[in-house]
């Protein structure tokens, strides 16, 4: 928070930050933020991505400006997203030539898409409102436990830290990541090495390496992301290919 208020100047006109982190799956203390922010004059944006559907939050508790969140992480189309934007914060359109979206964007609407988009937003509304984040996280929870002690040399990133309820990071060592996804994808198991806009990119995580987290792990890392139609039998079905795919990357990379 320090670095945060040191960081913003007389020049500073947006502070945008995302509220979970895509990787690791760390929670900013966005609320505290989004004040701070507020407190110095400057408008604040959220990229509430990852947060959407996974942990309760409301736009009435958060002092934010602008708010983005996006369909498809909360299991509704994909091309589908929206934008909130407080009443009196200042907008410009990026793209202009009609009147729709009450002048804000301009183009045909993708109506299945904002449909779909609205009916997932319900649902999973549904299953955070009985606590179903919380059984998600001792999903979580339960798979971390069994990748800890049952294989040898690992880590968890960022795993002291509050995080959404999905997501693991977990560091491998001696283990090249590239390996471990072509082992685990052979077993018809999806996972990936770092964030999806990332994916085609061979360097080692930007995220983890400004976490300080060493070579060894910053290369053997991969994201594991439950979902709330996840079950403990697939958890356990993948904790028994998970350590045999570990063994022939390391057999592998010598």
């Amino acid at each position: 928070m320090g670095q945060l208020a040191a960081a913003i100047t007389p020049d500073t006109a947006l502070v945008s930050l995302m509220g979970a982190n895509n990787e690791t799956g760390v929670l900013w203390p966005i609320t505290d933020i989004a004040r701070l922010v507020k407190a110095k004059g400057v408008l604040f944006h959220c990229d509430a991505v990852q947060l959407a559907g996974k942990e309760p939050f409301s736009i009435k508790s958060l002092p934010a400006d602008y708010l983005t969140i996006s369909g498809h992480k909360f299991h509704g189309p994909k091309g589908a997203g929206a934008l909130y934007v407080r009443r009196g914060a200042p907008f410009t359109p990026l793209l202009f030539g009609g009147m729709q979206e009450f002048g804000r964007r301009a183009g045909t609407q993708n109506v299945a898409g904002i449909v779909g988009f609205g009916k997932a937003a319900e649902l999973a509304r549904a299953f955070l409102a009985v606590g179903g984040h919380e059984r998600l996280r001792e999903l979580r929870d339960h798979l971390e436990g069994r990748i800890v002690a049952e294989i040898e040399d690992v880590v968890i990133h960022g795993g002291q830290s509050p995080r959404i309820a999905n997501t693991i990071s977990v560091g491998v060592g001696g283990a090249p990541q590239e390996i471990l996804l072509e082992e685990l994808n052979e077993r018809d198991f999806a996972v990936s090495t770092t964030s999806a806009c990332e994916s085609t990119s061979a360097a080692p995580s930007h995220v983890l390496a400004a976490m300080g987290v060493s070579d060894r792990y910053l290369r053997g890392t991969l994201r594991l992301s439950l979902s709330r139609m996840n079950t403990i039998e697939e958890v356990e079905a993948f904790m028994v290919v998970f350590p045999q795919a570990v063994a022939a990357a390391r057999r592998l990379s010598g």
